[in-house]
């Protein structure tokens, strides 16, 4: 079996249920989500259940049983142990303590926990056509996004995703992420405008607000404004 743990948001959720399932495929094992992050931090909902994924969640027995084996007792302490000594041996993945070529021996285990981002391609390109089919949300669009969908369809669309929030309103996030600058927009849209015959670009914003005062271009634009977080998974069809 292999479990993944998410957490965050659904960018992340996104990474973190693609590189599990490139596991499962690659080791011909179930996958189970574990979704206990969620039951103490409110700020974030799992939104996968919007999309066209197998979806078995991992309880406690199924996270004990992959981390630690069936060992009880000291057998336990044991195990923890030698998954200490010897990470290569380890159950427990965690993607800031290995490197591709590394994630890449862990193919052919048995059970595997996983646990961090995942932020990169890398780890699951293999199996795209996999999850081209699996990440569609399930159900069809409301009026307002089937509108705004065609009007994408019929243009020649450029996506502008403009992320504030947290990585604006927490210092250490900040600290860390860092957000894009305005002329760093500005210089995005002047280089596709010179690829693009007559673009339209689409402005999607966890701030929407300080995007429409900030942020410009020298061709039309529109700015998503009505998908709130209970609806996010809309802005990826």
């Amino acid at each position: 079996m292999v479990i993944v743990r998410l957490q965050g948001g659904l960018g992340n959720q996104l990474f973190q249920y693609s590189t599990g399932r490139a596991l499962s495929e690659f080791n011909r094992q179930t996958l189970k989500l574990d979704l206990s992050w969620y039951i103490t931090r409110t700020d974030r909902l799992y939104r996968l259940e919007n999309f066209n994924i197998p979806t078995l969640i991992a309880n406690n027995e199924d996270i004990d049983n992959v981390i630690f084996g069936n060992s009880k007792g000291i057998y336990r302490k044991l195990f923890m142990i030698i998954q200490k000594l010897l990470p290569n041996w380890s159950r427990r993945i965690s993607s800031e303590s290995l490197n591709l070529n590394q994630f890449n021996r862990i193919r052919g285990k048995k059970h595997l926990y996983l646990m961090g981002y995942w932020q990169s391609e890398l780890y699951f390109r293999e199996i795209r056509d996999i999850l081209i089919r699996e990440l569609q949300v399930s159900h069809p669009p409301d009026e307002v996004n089937r509108d705004y969908l065609d009007t994408i369809k019929a243009s020649n669309a450029v996506s502008v995703h403009v992320r504030r929030g947290d990585y604006v309103s927490n210092t250490s996030t900040f600290m860390h992420h860092g957000v894009c600058s305005v002329d760093y927009y500005q210089q995005a849209g002047r280089l596709m405008s010179s690829q693009i015959t007559s673009p339209t670009f689409f402005v999607f914003s966890d701030d929407i607000h300080w995007s429409v005062e900030n942020i410009s271009f020298d061709y039309p634009t529109v700015f998503i404004d009505h998908n709130d977080e209970d609806k996010d998974y809309e802005d990826l069809r």
